[in-house]
């Protein structure tokens, strides 16, 4: 209720509320990028142990932005705490560099991000085409000469 000089006001009704302990203190370790095709990635980390002052751990979150941006036009890409620790960010947009994050995130709030921050650069798709094609040919090629010596072998 509030009160003032000319008395007191009528009573709010009654909340419960609870107060949260600290989110994760600790950021994820040993984050690590690989390149999936031109739009996609794979992201690699460590998991988060958080202490008794802090909530039990929900998940994570990896936070991508465009690399001339700013962190505030971020997308987050969220993992369940009780998955693998590892997840694929997709739709990015090849050609375009990129920087990514990490945060174990509970109750209390996001935790503590990896750092340093992750810069990289998404492959262009026609290189990557081209790529995959010079692997198949050069497969392709492997077979022909393994053949070829057992051929020679024989005669």
């Amino acid at each position: 209720m509030a009160y003032n000089s000319a008395g007191e006001g009528p009573e709010s009704e009654r909340f419960l509320e609870r107060t949260y302990r600290k989110p994760p203190q600790k950021p994820p370790s040993s984050v690590n990028i690989y390149g999936v095709n031109p739009s996609t990635i794979r992201v690699v980390w460590r998991y988060v142990t958080p202490s008794l002052e802090e909530e039990p751990l929900i998940g994570y979150k990896i936070r991508v932005w465009e690399y001339d941006q700013d962190m505030s036009t971020a997308n987050d890409t969220i993992v369940p705490g009780g998955s693998k620790l590892e997840t694929y960010v997709n739709n990015l947009s090849p050609g375009k560099r990129y920087r990514l994050r990490v945060l174990g995130f509970s109750n209390g709030g996001d935790g503590r991000m990896s750092s340093p921050t992750h810069s990289f650069q998404m492959g262009d798709t026609e290189a990557f085409r081209s790529s995959a094609g010079n692997n198949i040919l050069d497969i392709t090629l492997g077979i022909v000469f393994l053949l070829l010596l057992r051929i020679y072998d024989y005669v």
